[in-house]
């Protein structure tokens, strides 16, 4: 039957997919044509059985071709891991028979150490307690000598500006200026004085003419509004009396009543269109009203800013005035010094030469031990003193001219822990320093050819650069960029060029040397190359280009910064990184650019790195790169000569003493000493002395270059403030002419709408009139007669009474123009009079300033006289402590020399017994290198014995071998790996193959035992049957929704088959 087929068909699809599947059969007739789609079906199912099978043997046939070959790998792996394991305990035994060794050896070697230090530290002992004896004295004689020198500076200090009698002329010089200025100042008081009295006077007759103005004006205003009411009244009275006239008029003729109806309604339409114009008008005159109120506002606020730029303005005239004084002033200490300078030269000549004298005949009678350790002990002092000086680097020299903003700044970079003070590789090395301000006047020279002003420097600036290189090396971390963005400003950084002050040549005279090659020449051809690349750019300003081409800026930011003319103030910075930049002279260079701080006392500056509440101000200490070299060079050159005059006294000495033999003393010895001793402290004194002068030259110098400075900025300021106040005071002044004239025009309009509400009134009145006289028309021609005879008196009286009004007015508004006139006269002559008085305020405020100071220098010169006095008592009773003391010392040095050859002699043994020591340490390093898989170590460096040598050789033989094996290991296990991957694959191909054989061996096997289910005779209505695996489970190889397709196909047709089935019934 064709529902058989249908149903036989869909069941051997799914048995080929699925196995095993419930099956749902009806039980049929079988027919021919059923019996041959039957047999169709079962060939399918044999002929897919035989391919599967094919495919299995197939798969087999390559799994056993793989096996032989995953054997001879697995059998290598294993041969690999037992050599490996061979060489790793061969290795381990020549490593542990080494250390063992060496560890045999330190532990001897340790234990004679351990003997030879206490014998040792017996001997140091001694030793120590003798020196301590001998120390304790020198440390008290050098502490009372340190004082005497110290007092005796302080004392040629203060006799270097005058002795008590120089001091005594002084104060009487000073005392009669202060009389002078004081004589100036009471004649400037009273010229002040005199000219505010004038003042107060004219503002007193101000003030009163401004109060009979204001009074005339309420009387202006008075007659001005009763006028308006009289001329209200007179315009009333005609009102009436042409009503009358009209209403008699009308009375008596029928055609003027018609007429006078037409103009009522005519009065009408013009007032209700006055009306409106009239609204308009005064709204518009609102918003003028309003316009001028903010007017007079705008200029009060205005005045309030020109009072505090007038005020500004003097406060600049009053500083200014100081801050010449104090230039003048400081100019003559500096002519005065001048002369004490070179008396000092002259003394520390004549010390020299002392000293040189007494240094040959000491050197002719030689030294006792404890005088030369004495000798020693103080050049080390004084050498020590000069070093540290020296190891401050450039903060010396900042602290030395008293620049605090400078010394604040390196200070800032050594709390941020990049700056390392006293190393020769830090930028704030003086060696570098002198190394970089070259690089300025370099960057002037080529600023110079190129047309651009010569930027100037200051110790802030070289701080700055200082402190912000020494930050972009040293700084912990990775960074995309060497700029740290310190402090702001422009900063250009270049390394790897040379910069040897000695060999440093002119170059190409058109082109930069050291790091400006790079910086200039090189950037500034680029800018040419991209200019011939670009014609079209070339007249454009380059900010321009650069906005065109961003790429650009990166290529020439450097040379722009060079050339820029907005900066101002530059500084410089050398940094030698390590032992190469010392031979070769490069290292890392570093410029920084700034522009002035014109508004620093408002709180604009250069913002510290460590304080967000201080600012530094560019503008102090600027001076040229010339003067600010000539100032470093002086205090380079006489630390650096100090420091090696030190160093020689110093390395004297030594030598001296150690040449020298425990001779006996003797008194001409010992007077010789005393005279070299005394000769050093008078040049020590002398050089003090000169230092005093020098640092109160350069005090008086740091003073007038910052009071020329403050004079540059305050000049500056001055003209500012004077534009200021002349733009501000003109523009004041154009306003209230403005403003007059919007009060005027206002006024116009005012009037004009008061004339507009008059004119609506009067419409108004008009209307009413009109319409009274229509309605009056009623009454009788006599009564209308008499009210047109009273209309006409009321309009001649009240005539009368307007023209007394205006007459009035007129006289009293004449009166008001009168004193306006006046008070803008006087008013004149008080302007004159408050620029004058502000002229003489300022004279008499640089008056008192001069008696300020005349007095402070007074005190400040009784305060020194008195101070030299004591000094002088101090220092002679110090003198007398310290005879005392080197008597007593020289008794305390003599046993010193007793225990030292010995200590010495022992000191030799146990310095060798650690060299030893040292030696087996290295070898043990050495071992555990080679033990750490360092096998290039170096041995060379190293001390052996023949035994460590062989110990050695046989150590690194293991390791050689281990490696060998552990290279075949990972050779092998590589091959092994590689293999058993491509077996695992065929092993699973074989496995699916099998299986997919045996899937198709059972979908044949079931679709024959279907064969026998069918064949059941007819008498079966129906059964069910699960096809079973051998495995006793349900195949799940198709999914659930295959399995559910394939249950509704079959219960569909076992469905349609009984359907049949009963309709056959039914027909039989």
């Amino acid at each position: 039957m064709k529902t058989l087929k249908t149903l036989l068909t869909t069941l051997a699809a799914g048995i080929m997919t699925l196995s095993p599947v419930i099956t749902l059969v009806q039980a049929v007739e079988k027919t021919p044509t059923d019996s041959v789609k039957e047999d169709e079906t079962l060939d399918v199912l044999k002929s897919e059985v035989n391919r599967k099978k094919e495919e299995m043997e197939k798969a087999k046939a390559k799994l056993d071709e793989a096996t032989p070959v995953m054997e001879e790998v697995s059998k290598n792996l294993e041969t690999a891991k037992t050599s490996y394991d061979l060489a790793n305990t061969g290795f381990n035994s020549t490593s542990q028979e080494l250390n063992a060794y060496v560890t045999k050896e330190i532990t001897l070697n340790q234990a004679t150490v351990d003997e030879a230090k206490k014998e040792l530290e017996a001997l140091k002992n001694e030793k120590e307690r003798l020196e301590k004896k001998t120390a304790d004295s020198q440390a008290e004689k050098n502490r009372l000598e340190a004082e005497y020198k110290d007092m005796q500076a302080k004392y040629d200090a203060l006799v270097s500006d005058g002795t008590v009698e120089d001091l005594n002329g002084q104060i009487e010089s000073q005392q009669q200026a202060v009389e002078i200025a004081k004589q100036e100042l009471a004649q400037v008081q009273a010229k002040y004085d005199e000219e505010v009295s004038k003042y107060n006077a004219l503002t007193s007759e101000i003030s009163s003419l401004e109060a009979n103005i204001s009074q005339q004006q309420t009387k202006v205003d008075a007659l001005n509004v009763q006028l308006s009411q009289k001329l209200d009244s007179l315009q009333n009275a005609q009102a009436v009396l042409d009503q009358a006239q009209q209403a008699y008029d009308a009375a008596t003729d029928e055609t003027v009543k018609a007429q006078l109806q037409n103009r009522l309604e005519e009065v009408k339409t013009n007032f209700e269109n006055e009306s409106l114009a009239y609204e308009e008008a005064k709204a518009s005159l609102e918003e003028e009203e309003k316009a001028l109120t903010q007017a007079e506002l705008d200029i009060k606020d205005a005045e309030y800013n020109l009072q505090n730029s007038i005020e500004s303005l003097n406060n600049t005239k009053n500083a200014l005035a100081k801050n010449q004084q104090q230039l003048n002033q400081a100019q003559t200490i500096i002519d005065a010094k001048q002369q004490l300078l070179d008396e000092a030269n002259k003394n520390i000549e004549e010390a020299k030469k002392e000293v040189e004298a007494k240094k040959s005949q000491l050197d002719a009678f030689g030294k006792t031990t404890k005088d030369l350790t004495d000798l020693v002990q103080a050049t080390k002092a004084a050498y020590d003193a000069v070093l540290a000086q020296w190891n401050q680097g450039s903060l010396g020299f900042y602290e030395s001219i008293d620049d605090k903003q400078a010394a604040d700044i390196i200070q800032e970079g050594v709390l941020l822990g990049t700056t390392h003070l006293g190393s020769e590789f830090d930028a704030t090395s003086l060696d570098g320093m002198k190394r970089s301000i070259p690089l300025l006047l370099e960057c002037n020279r080529l600023r110079k050819l190129n047309g651009v002003s010569e930027l100037k420097t200051s110790a802030l600036m070289m701080a700055i650069s200082q402190v912000k290189i020494n930050h972009s090396y040293n700084r912990e971390g990775e960074f995309d960029s060497p700029h740290t963005h310190l402090y702001g400003g422009g900063e250009n950084i270049a390394a790897g060029f040379t910069w040897n002050l000695e060999s440093q040549g002119p170059g190409n005279a058109d082109g930069g040397r050291g790091p400006f090659v790079g910086w200039y020449s090189w950037e500034k051809q680029f800018m040419e190359d991209f200019y011939n690349e670009h014609p079209e750019e070339k007249d454009k300003n380059v900010w321009e280009s650069i906005g065109k081409y961003p790429d650009l800026y990166n290529k020439i930011g450097h040379y722009l910064n060079m050339l820029s003319d907005g900066y101002t103030v530059t500084g410089a910075a050398y940094l030698q990184r390590n032992e190469y930049d010392k031979q070769w002279t490069t290292g890392e260079f570093a410029q920084e650019f700034m522009s002035d701080t014109k508004y620093f006392e408002q709180g604009y500056g250069v913002q510290s790195e460590i304080d967000e509440n201080k600012v530094y101000n560019t503008c102090a200490g600027q001076m040229s790169v010339e003067e600010f070299q000539k100032l470093f060079n002086a205090y380079y050159a006489n630390l650096k000569q100090e420091l090696q005059d030190k160093k020689v006294a110093y390395e004297a000495a030594k030598e001296a003493l150690e040449k020298h033999s425990n001779d006996k003393d003797s008194l001409e010895m010992q007077e010789i000493m005393q005279a070299y001793d005394l000769a050093l402290t008078k040049l020590e004194n002398a050089q003090d002395a000169k230092k005093a002068t020098q640092a109160k030259i350069e005090k008086a110098v740091r003073e007038a270059r910052y009071a020329k400075d403050n004079i540059e900025g305050l000049e500056y300021n001055l003209v500012l403030y004077q534009q200021d106040v002349v733009e501000q005071t003109k523009s004041i002044e154009q306003a209230k002419k403005d403003v007059e004239k919007q009060r005027q025009a206002l006024d116009v309009k005012t009037r004009n709408v008061n004339g507009m509400k008059n004119s609506v009134d009067n419409a108004k009145n008009k209307v009413d009139a009109l319409a009274a006289i229509i309605e009056n028309t009623k009454n009788t021609e006599m009564q209308l007669k008499n009210e047109l005879n009273q209309a006409k008196d009321l309009v001649q009286k009240t005539k009368l009474d307007y023209d007394s009004s205006s007459s009035q007015y007129s006289k009293a508004n004449e009166d008001l123009k009168t004193l306006y006139a006046n008070k803008a006269v006087k008013e004149n002559v008080r302007n004159d009079l408050d620029s004058r008085l502000a002229d003489l305020e300022s004279n008499k405020n640089q008056a008192s300033i001069n008696v300020e100071y005349l007095n402070r220098l007074i005190t400040d010169l009784k305060t020194k006289k008195s101070e030299i006095e004591t000094v002088k008592g101090t220092l002679d009773a110090k003198q007398d402590m310290l005879n005392v003391l080197k008597t007593t010392l020289n008794d305390d040095l003599q046993a010193l020399g007793v225990n030292k050859e010995k200590f010495e002699s022992k000191s030799l043994d146990a310095k060798e017994l650690e060299a030893e020591a040292s030696r087996l340490q290295e070898v043990m390093s050495m071992y555990h290198s080679i033990v750490d898989g360092v096998l290039a170590a170096q041995m060379d460096g190293v001390t052996f014995t023949g035994e460590e040598l062989a110990l050695f050789e046989n150590l690194k033989s293991a390791i050689v071998t281990l490696d060998d094996a552990q290279k075949v290991l990972s050779e092998a296990q590589a091959s092994y790996n590689s293999q058993k991957q491509s077996y695992a694959d065929l092993k699973l191909a074989f496995v699916n193959a099998k299986q997919a054989y045996s899937e198709a061996q059972n979908a044949l096997n079931q679709y024959l035992h279907l064969e026998q289910v069918v064949g059941v005779s007819e008498k079966v209505e129906s059964e069910n049957v699960m096809t079973v695996s051998k495995n006793s489970i349900v195949n799940t190889g198709v999914d659930l929704n295959t399995e559910l397709y394939l249950g509704t196909l079959v219960v569909a047709g076992t469905t349609y088959v009984l359907i049949k089935k009963k309709e056959k019934e039914v027909k039989k």
